[in-house]
């Protein structure tokens, strides 16, 4: 694997793009890589382009709006079909991403966004389903919860552009609005929002009871492991006792994220030994390890159906080693590894190159994690989820218990 060429992500078609209106992973979230462009250039693409080309003069000898619009948006139609022709491989990770697609996931990947401020996932019919809404964001103080669906953007149907598309078209510049439509229980609600910069913490850490370490991360992104770092040198001087006596991972809603963040967080958790492999087309295989440095705490993993990818590998480690319970609902079910590959325009295509495998050899492709101890989070707490403690978070509450009990 050349890692100067192509960057890896472990994410999820969720992506739960990030929205913020982040993007994650989340994108598919992903395990993802960056190769150079190459020229690709063959019979398909001359016949594809000539049909494009027929296409086009019909269009300007004979085209007239119903809506009144003068001009063609020759921009968003080449997204569309580009976007289309990707997703025609058939399966549900790869896709297109156009020139300012790829500079909003650099900024996700490097921790900070312009946006609304929520994770949002695809539902069946590729609608944009919000999961995660920020304390202080656009989206919060415009009244946008979790469960909301978004069905329009700008007067474009998401209906029709479907999940990433519509993604797009909801991030932009700061200071700039966009009108939406989401779906509340049936009913249609129209709000206009101002985007935002937003900075956001892919690790988050709290004491939970005076003694237990409570770690929450969001996604493994190019600041993870400094956050990571960050938080268990912090974690150690609030604990009563000079040091934790366990720790609780909360993984839930984190689709994925970079191949070099996840293994060098669970190279600090993990014993001298296998993290994960990797397997191309061709049968070759990549393998990255763990030194004999270790955390030698009890431990518990949070997850829930959003849980996916990197997240899964995380927790599917943790388990391998017998180093932590997992403890909530059955995770997403990812288990290959999105290859990003740059276009000449600063676009790119997102396409599956390889499946990966934990120490123990499983791969969680279509299957996820079940959980050790299952903890369903009842309907209406889903909205406050990371605003609940120990106490009332019934999820977060199996896992406090499981440590103080050991």
């Amino acid at each position: 694997m050349n890692n100067d060429k192509k960057k890896v992500s472990i994410g999820t078609l969720i992506w739960a793009m990030v929205l913020v209106f982040v993007i994650t992973a989340g994108a598919c979230g992903w395990f993802f890589r960056v190769y150079s462009p190459t020229d690709a250039a063959g019979v398909k693409d001359r016949s594809f382009a000539h049909k494009v080309s027929e296409i086009n003069s019909i269009l300007e000898e004979n085209y007239l709006n119903p809506e009144g619009e003068t001009d063609i948006n020759y921009d968003m139609m080449e997204d569309i079909a580009l976007f289309t022709y990707v997703r025609g491989l058939g399966d549900p990770y790869s896709y297109y991403t156009n020139a300012e697609g790829m500079a909003l996931q650099r900024e996700d990947r490097a921790g900070h966004f312009t946006g609304i401020g929520v994770t949002a996932t695809a539902t069946d019919d590729d609608l944009i389903e919000i999961i995660e809404v920020y304390d202080n964001s656009p989206a919060q103080q415009a009244g946008i919860l979790v469960g909301d669906i978004i069905t329009e953007v700008d007067g474009t149907s998401v209906y029709e552009v479907g999940f990433e598309n519509g993604v797009d078209l909801v991030l932009g510049e700061a200071d700039t609005d966009v009108s939406l439509v989401i779906m509340r229980d049936g009913e249609e609600i129209p709000l206009v929002i101002t985007r935002k910069t937003i900075n956001l913490d892919s690790v988050t850490y709290r004491m939970l009871g005076g003694d237990i370490a409570y770690i929450r991360i969001r996604s493994f992104n190019d600041v993870t492991y400094e956050g990571f770092k960050k938080a268990l040198d912090a974690l150690s001087e609030m604990s009563a006792d000079g040091a934790p006596k366990g720790i609780i991972f909360d993984l839930r809603n984190n689709t994925g994220g970079s191949l070099e963040a996840i293994v060098s967080v669970l190279d600090e958790i993990l014993p001298e030994g296998d993290i994960v492999k990797l397997v191309d087309k061709e049968g070759s295989e990549s393998v990255y390890t763990s030194d004999a440095s270790e955390i030698d705490l009890p431990m518990c993993v949070v997850v829930n159906e959003s849980t996916a990818s990197a997240a899964e590998l995380f927790a599917g480690s943790l388990r391998d080693y017998d180093k932590a319970k997992i403890v909530g609902t059955t995770t997403y079910g990812k288990g290959c590894a999105i290859s990003t590959y740059p276009l000449s325009d600063g676009g790119a295509i997102s396409i599956v190159t390889e499946m990966f495998y934990s120490a123990s050899g499983t791969n969680f492709e279509g299957t996820g994690i079940e959980p050790d101890v299952v903890v369903e989070m009842p309907g209406d707490l889903r909205r406050h989820m990371f605003a609940m403690d120990e106490t009332e978070d019934p999820q977060l509450r199996a896992a406090f218990e499981i440590l103080r009990g050991q």
